[in-house]
């Protein structure tokens, strides 16, 4: 019989199951293998990225887990590079012309 996981490890190990299929493995990844020479200075923690983001941790998980947001695995953490970071944030800039000003507003009002 198996021991269940701790539940403070829990939702990283369950997303490295289903991120790539194999426990413990991180996705192939079609840029290529990532190097020490490829790594930015600055390595930030998910909490890092949520507080720069103002989201949940959970929701950079997610991010990491779709394969939206590069992350390189560091035992059992997860750590981002700044300018993937940066690189995220400028794929979701939205142009204005695009937006349907109208819809937005209905959203917010209460």
């Amino acid at each position: 019989m198996t021991r269940p996981r701790p539940r403070s490890v829990w939702p990283v190990c369950n997303m490295v199951e289903s991120w790539s299929g194999r426990q413990g493995r991180p996705a192939d990844r079609s840029e290529g293998p990532i190097t020490v020479e490829s790594m930015d200075a600055s390595l930030l923690t998910a909490a890092e990225v949520a507080d720069r983001l103002r989201v949940s941790t959970m929701t950079v998980y997610r991010l990491i887990r779709r394969g939206e947001l590069p992350a390189v695995r560091i035992g059992r953490n997860y750590r981002v590079q700044a300018g993937d970071l940066e690189a995220y944030l400028v794929r979701q800039v939205v142009d204005p012309g695009s937006v349907d000003l109208e819809t937005v507003l209905d959203d917010e009002k209460p």
